[in-house]
């Protein structure tokens, strides 16, 4: 086996640039499938940091008496726990205080994951009841960096909004569930023991029984749901109990982005892989004569297949172990975008199913890809022929093989470049989406009082804040608001008003300040903003959008009616109409807004909105320790430009569409490689006919001709199928960007233009070698 290795190698140390780039393509493509594959399996094939957690269910929202409760017995949970996340303000000692995470929940929250602390114990069974002492598990990540991970930070007294709790557990490295928690309460029993304000509800984490499957405890759950909630409500599509698997949570949209990406990539291997199968053909037919002397000298067909498996191996396998670099790279660049799958757990990127998948990517490439040319090329029973004539053009065989793999690599090339500028064609019209806002020169930074100021001061609070901010020089103006566009709230606050119509409309209910339009540049489409006279004792005002007037079908005219408000009752006269906007981004559609002077409603929890002049990014430490100086105990926390927060909102898509397009650009470069080499391989080989062409008069002009002819066919039936599989498969982008356009006449005529063009140049540039045909030393060519 050594001598055939050391044959390996003086193999392809002959064939110099041809096996370099071979492996270099190779490499790139096993590393870019790998590192995608790498994150499909932290999301759908790696376990989570529960005990089996295939049998962990989640409840969209909880409702009593629908045979999942952690209280009563279910007929298809084993046991179950109800949890509210809500944000908080964490102190510790003399520390900066700031803003975490709270899961408040049962006290066998921690028994029914089966995830046990790192270090001190899970809640005991009676500490979620009424009157019991405040405790408190905090996160691997908090203990750190507020401890410093002191374990004596177990018995350690914290505040969560103002309240002390003590610690009793510390949970494992990279625990966050749910929503990405920093510390988890025993209180959803008595809820009234962590103050808050707003709107909450329970979710529900269960274990499915033993022996019960997912489809059948999902139809007994069904059936409950049925027998308690309308059937118009249902019908009606409103709102009832969804149960899901956890990992399916978890995983996301991300999942079935992974998973697409992971079939576009797919595609770039098979390419590279033609690519190499098409230079190893070329060599392998070379070698025709080679193996036909060996194999008349007694060496048989095992043998020689032997020596071309390792042939092939001793590219692939180097190339598998430098992808491992690049899928390192491409998983963790993943990483900082997916879900909690991803960065909830403490494990490497590449484990050992990555290891895995790579070597065995690499035998299975280096097997069919390698090892197939060379059994084409060989001609076992007529190696006396293939001793005496080595250079004679080597037959059909060949000839389709090479046209075949050149029409593979067409089609799908195409497929990935008809889906890279359709993508490409998606984000650029998300980046010059009208936002119904202005983003750039303005400074947005979070407080909340709860459990800090009475809520009576909390107005007075904001009106010291804004004042301070506006008198930071180069401050334009400043507002607050309770729900600011591109925060991504998970909850926001409803609201309704009832018109003396007896139309009641739905919308978000925004608390805001004066000001908010304008620093924001939100036009009014009617009517005024808000002023400094509309205070608690004043008339109830409110301002409501475009959507909340088309809703209410008064339009434009809904100026100056008057609606009834709940919570609390009241009279409210709407003063003004304020312009649409996509408040979650560009992808996003804007519904019916309310907004209400803060005076009137004033909330707990604020953003501070600032313009300014000048580089924005100077501002921030500005703004933030002017807002910090009035009270150390408020956090101020989340502080950002507006602009970075856009960004944030099109990463992913700016993600999925620069992946796409690197693996259209590379299909394309390793095309043009295929389609270059072939043609210079079928002009090598046909030099005595190009000979005998040239000596009876034919000019160099007619035979690049003929050969565009005869190359171009295969790449114009590679574009037919690529457009045809692009068509087919066009949906799959929606998983990718769900805004994403569909696949037009021009996007598929720019492809094939794109890849025609590419081609056409590089069969153009290989044919130049026929000037350079001496017809002479062709005719004597053998």
């Amino acid at each position: 086996m050594w001598r055939d290795v050391r044959f390996s190698a003086i193999v392809y140390r002959k064939r110099g640039v041809a096996a370099a780039l071979a492996l270099i393509a190779l490499a790139l493509a096993i590393g870019a499938t790998t590192g995608v594959f790498s994150v499909c399996n932290a999301l759908l094939l790696r376990g989570l940091p529960f005990r089996n957690p295939e049998r962990l269910i989640e409840l969209s929202f909880y409702s009593p008496g629908l045979g999942a409760d952690a209280r009563s017995p279910s007929p298809f949970l084993e046991t179950a726990a109800k949890f509210n996340v809500t944000e908080m303000t964490f102190n510790q000692e003399a520390r900066q205080a700031q803003r975490v995470l709270v899961a408040e929940t049962d006290s066998n929250f921690f028994q029914t994951l089966g995830t046990d602390p790192y270090i001190g114990r899970n809640f005991a069974a009676d500490e979620d009841r009424k009157g019991q002492d405040g405790v408190a598990v905090i996160g691997y990540g908090i203990w750190q960096q507020a401890f410093g991970g002191d374990p004596r930070a177990l018995g350690a007294t914290i505040r969560l909004n103002g309240v002390p709790q003590t610690v009793v557990g510390i949970a494992p490295p990279g625990f966050d569930y749910p929503a990405r928690s920093a510390v988890w309460a025993p209180t959803a029993e008595d809820m009234a023991r962590l103050p808050k304000r707003g709107a909450f509800f329970f979710q529900l984490v269960g274990r499915l029984k033993p022996g019960l499957s997912f489809t059948a405890a999902r139809a007994i759950f069904n059936a409950q749901v049925q027998r308690a909630f309308p059937e118009e409500r249902i019908q009606k599509g409103l709102a009832v109990p969804v149960m899901r698997l956890l990992r399916d949570l978890l995983a996301g949209p991300v999942r079935d982005a992974s998973l697409v990406l992971l079939a576009a990539v797919s595609l770039v291997l098979l390419i590279a892989c033609a690519n190499v199968a098409q230079v190893l053909l070329f060599a392998a037919s070379e070698r025709r004569r080679e193996l036909s002397i060996r194999a008349a000298l007694g060496a048989s067909r095992r043998r020689l297949t032997r020596q071309l498996i390792i042939e092939a191996v001793a590219l692939t396998l180097p190339a598998s172990l430098a992808g491992l670099l690049v899928a390192e790279a491409i998983a963790r660049l993943a990483a900082t975008l997916a879900p909690a799958a991803l960065t909830a757990q403490e494990y490497t990127i590449v484990d050992w199913r990555v290891l895995a998948f790579a070597i065995g990517l690499a035998a299975v490439t280096g097997l069919i890809f390698g090892v197939l040319p060379g059994l084409t090329s060989a001609d076992w029973e007529h190696w006396q022929e293939s001793i005496r004539s080595a250079s004679q053009v080597r037959g059909t065989r060949i000839r389709r093989t090479r046209a075949a793999l050149i029409v593979l690599q067409g089609a799908l090339t195409v497929v990935l470049l008809a889906g890279s500028l359709t993508l490409a064609r998606t984000f650029l019209k998300l980046l010059h989406t009208d936002l119904g806002y202005k983003t750039d020169h303005v400074v947005t930074m979070n407080v909340s009082l709860v459990g800090v100021r009475a809520e009576k001061t909390q107005p007075q609070y904001y009106r010291e804040a804004l004042d301070r901010l506006r008198r930071v020089p180069g401050v334009e103006s400043a507002a607050a608001a309770n729900y600011l566009p591109l925060m991504n709230y998970s909850i926001v606050v409803g609201a309704s008003l009832k018109l003396t119509s007896g139309a009641e409309v739905q919308g978000a209910g925004v608390a805001v300040t004066p000001d908010f339009f304008r620093t924001l540049d939100i036009n009014m489409i009617a009517g005024r903003d808000f002023a400094a006279f509309d205070q608690a004792g004043s008339e109830p005002v409110a301002i409501v959008n475009e959507s909340f007037a088309r809703a209410s079908g008064y339009g434009l005219d809904i100026l100056n009616k008057t609606a009834s408000a709940r919570y609390p009752d009241r009279n409210i006269r709407i003063v003004g109409v304020a312009r649409d906007v996509h408040d979650g981004g560009p992808e996003s559609s804007s519904g019916a807004m309310i907004y209400f002077p803060i005076p009137q409603s004033p909330p707990g929890f604020v953003t501070f909105v600032v313009r300014v002049r000048g580089k924005t990014e100077l501002y921030l430490a500005v703004c933030r320790d002017v807002v910090q100086q009035i009270d150390r105990q408020i956090p101020v926390y989340d502080v950002k430009t507006l602009d970075q927060r856009l960004a944030d909102a099109l990463a992913r898509p700016r993600l999925y569409t620069a992946a796409v397009s690197a693996f259209g650009g590379f299909a394309l470069l390793l095309a043009v490689i295929g389609v270059y080499g072939s043609a210079a391989y079928s002009i090598a080989q046909r030099t005595h006919e190009i000979g005998v062409r040239s000596a009876i008069g034919a000019s160099a002009g007619t035979l690049r001709r003929m050969l565009l002819g005869e190359s171009l066919g295969p790449i114009g039936l590679g574009l037919a199928f690529g457009i045809g599989a692009a068509v087919a498969g066009e949906k799959l982008l929606t998983y990718l960007i769900v805004s994403a356009e569909p696949l037009s006449t021009g996007i598929c005529a720019a492809a094939a233009t794109l890849l025609a063009a590419a081609a056409f140049g590089a069969i153009w540039r290989a044919s130049g070698r026929i000037l350079r045909i001496d017809p002479m030393a062709a005719l004597r060519a053998d």
